[in-house]
């Protein structure tokens, strides 16, 4: 699996609300229709760094695919180039308005209160990871659970990846 997670800070003339409708309504359904895109998910940000001299960062979307092969086929599409175009009207130029990383690893670590049921939890987070239109695609990453009695760890449990929602 080929997984981005890319920052994103709007033209500071383009209000928040508008930014928003354009990733929601216009960009990210862009992707969502591409059959190479295993997911895709758009996080809004309100930035706490105020007074740093660094534009705010807007939101983050964390994209999958199936490998940099499919992502370079996806890239290549006519809509892809269509919506790359258009979000230069509302998206700053260059990495600082648009900035893709590769995620390395993936670690899930939370703390609990004695009195939360952890395989209720577990349960509860395969749910959420699992696939919403594909088989399920299984891959290693690590997780933590900490309550105030213990901790439970695994550097290798299959989590359910899942396709674009």
């Amino acid at each position: 699996m080929h997984e981005l997670m890319t920052m994103i800070r709007k033209r500071p003339e383009v209000s928040t609300a508008n930014f928003r409708r354009f990733m929601e309504l216009e960009y990210g359904p862009t992707y969502v229709a591409m059959p190479q895109v295993k997911r895709y998910v758009q996080y809004y940000l309100d930035d706490l760094s105020s007074g740093s001299g660094a534009p705010p960062v807007d939101a983050i979307v964390y994209i999958a695919f199936e490998s940099v092969e499919e992502m370079k086929v996806a890239l290549a599409t006519e809509s892809y180039v269509k919506a790359a175009a258009a979000r230069q009207a509302y998206m700053l130029d260059g990495p600082i308005g648009i900035h893709p990383t590769v995620v390395a690893a993936v670690k899930i670590s939370c703390d609990f209160h004695p009195d939360i049921d952890l395989a209720r939890f577990c349960m509860s987070l395969a749910q959420t990871l699992s696939p919403v239109r594909e088989p399920a695609r299984l891959r290693p990453c690590a997780w933590e659970l900490r309550s105030r009695s213990s901790t439970v760890r695994s550097s290798m449990w299959p989590c359910r990846r899942s396709a674009a929602i």
